[in-house]
């Protein structure tokens, strides 16, 4: 998840709830990446960059989508007496 911390944010009960509520998520084994407000408008570049590392870093360890139900149907040969 990508959360962007605005202004409310400078007031710790906010954060302190949002805090909360992100531990509480990632017992789902959800992911958080969090960029305030200002880095948005001011270094959308490097936020982009610091996601896609990210995504990059994840996929590396990431194991691949189980292939059951992909089944490959073998055609027997013909026996010709």
């Amino acid at each position: 998840m990508i959360e962007i911390d605005g202004k409310y944010h400078e007031h710790e009960d906010f954060y302190s709830k949002d805090l909360v509520r992100q531990k509480n998520l990632e017992q789902y084994d959800l992911h958080f990446l969090r960029f305030t407000e200002k880095e948005i408008r001011t270094q959308l570049l490097n936020v982009l960059r610091a996601i896609e590392l990210y995504v990059e870093e994840f996929q590396k360890h990431t194991p691949n989508p189980s292939q059951e139900g992909n089944v490959t149907v073998l055609k027997s040969k013909e026996v010709t007496p």
